[in-house]
């Protein structure tokens, strides 16, 4: 894993009890914004974070994010998919 280094101001960092909770916020927060953006999977997410599938989409419900990463148009396309799969297979 590679390491950066970051300077924050005062006012940020010292919300936070020390530096291993503040390292591990901004990875999640990191690695949650990689996802939204489709760069990572929610198995490789979670797999980066140390924590299982259902944690991670756990993560996500705490952000208030969903696990679904797509936009109104691509559900309704895979809705519609779906939809004429299962009438062509009654």
């Amino acid at each position: 894993m590679k390491t950066i280094t970051l300077a924050l101001p005062e006012a940020l960092s010292s919300r936070y009890t020390n530096a291993e909770v503040l390292q591990d916020l901004m990875l999640k927060n990191f690695v949650v914004a990689e996802y939204q953006k489709g760069n990572l999977s929610v198995r490789e997410a979670a797999e980066i974070l140390d924590i299982s599938y259902t944690g991670f989409i756990d993560l996500l419900g705490s952000y208030q994010l969903s696990f679904i990463n797509a936009d109104k148009r691509e559900i309704q396309s895979n809705f519609e998919q779906f939809q004429s799969f299962i009438n062509q297979h009654k």
